[in-house]
């Protein structure tokens, strides 16, 4: 009875153990059957398909989705105008390796902006000319994918993993944008994959081991992400060359002469690279030095790591944040992959034949690598740095789905070739149509939302440039105000200033970490306050002025741009009418009292902003936050004080604001006060006199409802003698 009752479990696991192998072996062969089963002739038309679908939605409409431009992008692209005309980058550097985009911590490769130097040398600077040299990249990227998906998923599988790609809304988008890590990593993710495959399957001849190092070392041009990828990459290969050797110590000589070529055509195109670390390891290092994650030990690091990669795999990030910005993407993957590439991941080794599980093994490998730019450096998750797992995780959804469509048929034993066609087909065609319909509903919203194509560009600055470039060419002097990331680049490349204008035309600029420019020829990129020194000290003359949000408040407003919620507005500055002996009250020392939010600040609205009121802006004030007081001592004499305040425009569209203003002489005695005001009320004037007061409080209450959006602005608050 004992020897039965401990047979039995054992037989029954055994049992379980044959039924499951029977079960994957079936799974298995159906897998390869639906896999194989797209023809020769469907495979190459289909494929032609997929690549004009493709470079239909990376070429189309390129100058409104995503809307002109990014800075990087912009970088790259009149930078490849400069080099088209002067052979210099815009900072004069001859024929560089190393880009200097925006100050001492942003030296990028510089492969994206040669890649532009042909369409701007035809057609001179065009941002939508830019961008198509990253639809091409993007299309060819589609190829690859279809061409390294093949020898894992088959034909069909290979198709519908490039559709995967095709409809991507990570890989469609980066397709779509000048930037050097959009669509150059995933181009070399796939080339790899692609030159792998065919030098293992060549017993890594050197012809083909030589191609695979030109594209390992190709790829540290491209981005500072792609560099590890292609240091890691070259390790992989040497790892599973040395694997190789070992197996048989007779293929040495073999082995040594594909790694010694590997290691050649890598250094032939990596050499650009090479060169930079050795002359410019400052510049070369510099990114890395900024973002790397500050770890205390290797234990520390490895958590921080496996933390990181986690949230870049995170099936919300990945698949359900469309609409969520993150590094100039607006969505990942399609969300009807969400389960499939998981399966995928994790159960994908069960599923592919023991000839194909060493190419799985490889891709889980590269996708790690793609992976670790992101996981090693500071912001969570980054999918620009993570953009060359973009064409991998359609490769493990399609491995998913083709598992799903075998285990369904497994028990549809039959050797007929046309009715393995027809359920190719069927499951195939379902998983194109969920996909299609999912990349539609995306597309469709991102296309209707003008916030959404905007996300991480400044389209209010190319406007602005533009229309400086069409109205400001008779002004001695224009001041732009230094608002958005960096507004010089802008001007420069819409406002019409060729690269040698820009090589030639003097230039102030802190160079200090980021760029903080504050000259380009006749442009000035520097708040009012000081522009307004300068104007006075050069006799006011009729100069240019470009704010945003407001007009300067001697300024005779002569235009504007909008979008979105904000605008640029244009004026010429009109001599002032000066007060004899009038003294501004911000320049006299204040003591603060019960300003629980922030202290006053002078010549500022309470957080350092610009002092906006119904959208004039202010070179001189006090701005507060309620509840404040601010008790000033007056000079000696006889005084009257002439103001305006009221409720700031950084406020604007705040419900909750409501404050009273007062002003108060000795004892606390009113002298003058504003009544409520809201976001809607016209701002306060007022004049007050002044004589036989020794000092003057300025009262900003919270309104008796919170102190919520109570932010005050006291402007042009001038003390006037009085005889």
């Amino acid at each position: 009875m004992s020897e039965r009752s401990t047979r039995r479990p054992a037989e029954k696991a055994g049992l379980r153990r044959q039924r499951w192998a029977t079960r994957r072996s079936r799974t298995v062969q159906a897998l390869l059957r639906l896999s194989g089963a797209v023809g020769p002739r469907t495979w190459r038309w289909s494929l032609v398909v997929l690549l004009l679908l493709a470079a239909l939605l990376r070429l189309v409409g390129l100058e409104w989705a995503p809307l002109p431009v990014n800075q990087d992008e912009l970088s790259n692209a009149y930078d490849a105008w400069c080099l088209a005309q002067t052979g210099c980058d815009r900072w004069g550097r001859p024929h560089p390796a190393l880009l200097r985009g925006f100050g001492d911590l942003d030296y990028r490769p510089a492969l994206q902006a040669w890649l532009t130097v042909l369409p701007a040398k035809v057609g001179g600077f065009s941002v939508g000319a830019a961008r198509g040299v990253s639809g091409v990249v993007g299309t060819l990227t589609v190829l690859l994918v279809a061409l390294a998906a093949r020898p894992l998923l088959g034909p069909g599988g290979a198709l519908l993993a490039a559709l995967f790609v095709v409809l991507s809304p990570w890989h469609l988008l980066y397709s779509r944008m000048a930037h050097e890590g959009g669509a150059l990593p995933p181009f070399f993710v796939a080339s790899v994959i692609v030159l792998w495959h065919r030098a293992r399957g060549r017993r890594y001849a050197p012809a083909a081991m030589l191609w695979l190092g030109l594209a390992i070392g190709a790829a540290t041009n491209a981005y500072q992400a792609s560099r590890f990828f292609a240091l890691g990459a070259s390790a992989l290969v040497a790892g599973e060359l040395g694997l190789w050797v070992r197996r048989r110590p007779a293929r040495f000589r073999r082995g040594a002469i594909g790694l010694g070529t590997l290691v050649v055509g890598a250094a032939l195109t990596a050499a650009p690279q090479l060169w930079a670390a050795v002359a410019e390891p400052e510049h070369f290092f510099a990114r890395a030095r900024e973002r790397l994650l500050p770890a205390t030990g290797a234990a520390d690091l490895a958590i921080h790591v496996t933390r990181n990669l986690a949230a870049n795999l995170g099936p919300r990030y990945l698949f359900f944040s469309s609409g969520e910005y993150n590094n100039l993407s607006m969505g990942r993957a399609l969300p009807v992959e969400a389960p499939l590439f998981y399966l995928g991941l994790v159960g994908g080794w069960c599923w592919l034949p023991s000839g194909r599980r060493r190419r799985w093994a490889r891709l889980t490998m590269l996708l790690v690598l793609c992976l670790l730019p992101a996981a090693l450096t500071d912001t969570q998750p980054h999918a620009l740095r993570a953009s060359g797992a973009s064409v991998l995780v359609g490769l493990y959804s399609c491995l998913a789905w083709l598992a799903v469509a075998a285990g369904a048929s497994a028990g549809r034993a039959t050797a007929d070739r046309f009715a393995w066609r027809q359920r190719a087909a069927m499951w195939l065609g379902a998983g194109a149509v969920a996909a299609a319909v999912c990349a539609s509903l995306l597309a469709t919203a991102y296309w209707r939302s003008e916030q959404w194509r905007d996300a991480g560009h400044q389209h209010l600055l190319v406007r602005m440039g533009q229309w400086l470039g069409r109205h400001a060419g008779g002004f001695e002097r224009v001041i732009v105000d230094p608002a958005g990331i960096q507004p010089y680049l802008y001007v420069a490349a819409f406002a019409g200033m060729t690269p040698q204008e820009f090589q030639a035309a003097p230039k102030k600029v802190d160079t200090v970490g980021w760029d903080e420019v504050m000259q380009v020829g006749r442009f000035h990129f520097i708040r009012l306050d000081r522009a307004l020194v300068s104007w006075r000290e050069a006799g006011q003359p009729p100069w240019l002025v470009a704010m945003r949000d407001a007009r300067p408040q001697h300024g005779r407003e002569l235009g504007h741009v909008e979008h979105g919620d904000h605008r640029v507005v244009f004026s010429v500055l009109d001599p002032e009418l000066g007060e004899p002996g009038a003294v501004p009250l911000a320049d006299l020392p204040f003591v603060p009292i019960g300003c629980e939010f922030a202290p006053p600040a002078v010549n500022a609205a309470f957080d350092g902003g610009s002092l906006d009121l119904e959208g004039i802006r202010y070179a001189t004030g006090i701005g507060m936050h309620a509840p404040c007081r601010a008790v000033f001592h007056l000079p000696e004499g006889s005084w009257r004080l002439r103001a305006q305040a009221g409720i700031g425009d950084s406020a604007r569209g705040c419900r909750e604001a409501l404050v009273e203003l007062r002003v108060l002489g000795a004892a606390g005695r009113t002298l003058a006060s504003s009544g409520p005001l809201t976001t809607g009320s016209v701002a306060w004037r007022f004049e007050v006199d002044l004589w036989g007061q020794r000092e003057v409080t300025l009262e900003a209450d919270d309104g008796g409802n919170g102190r919520d959006c109570d932010h005050v602005v006291w402007t042009d608050a001038l003390l006037v003698p009085t005889s």
